[in-house]
């Protein structure tokens, strides 16, 4: 029986190419999904939504590849700067995404019959659930601005160690 684990269908470590373009990506993956809810509010409320969603997933599934790689080194290592340093930039990058989220939720608590556009879509109603949890989570946020600087931040205190 196998005693090791491997990370490989990850990244291969901290040195593999793929592992050091994604974290050089990042910034230009959170600027694609900036984009995308800076365009929200003019055009086809189906389109919008459609695109926000496939931008959010998008989002999600680099970000998710990333984390995963970097918390798992750093479960089984407390001590991996690299892991943490990892984590660290992961965690400061979507903190800078909290305004966005929250027009992307305005957006969606805004539009007249939601119900209506998501039945009028089978892609959209995959994500019915996720859409009216966006809706009712518009109801208690903040301003941008007041989002964005809670989501900056240090509320874990990483920083004191």
């Amino acid at each position: 029986m196998n005693q090791e684990w491997s990370l490989d269908v990850l990244y291969k470590g901290y040195d593999d190419p793929d592992f050091i373009r994604d974290m050089e990506r990042l910034p230009d993956k959170i600027e694609e999904y900036r984009k995308v809810v800076a365009s929200l509010g003019a055009g086809d409320e189906k389109g919008q939504l459609t695109a926000l969603l496939r931008a959010e997933e998008e989002l999600d599934e680099f970000i998710r590849r990333l984390d995963l790689f970097l918390s798992l080194k750093q479960s089984v290592d407390s001590t991996d700067e690299q892991a943490a340093d990892g984590v660290s930039r992961i965690m400061d990058a979507m903190g800078t995404v909290k305004k966005d989220e929250a027009a992307a939720k305005r957006f969606v608590a805004s539009l007249a019959d939601l119900p209506a556009v998501i039945d009028s879509d089978e892609f959209l109603s995959d994500y019915r659930y996720r859409l009216m949890q966006m809706k009712e989570e518009a109801d208690h946020l903040l301003t941008g601005e007041a989002e964005d600087v809670l989501a900056r931040m240090d509320v874990s205190a990483r920083q004191a160690w």
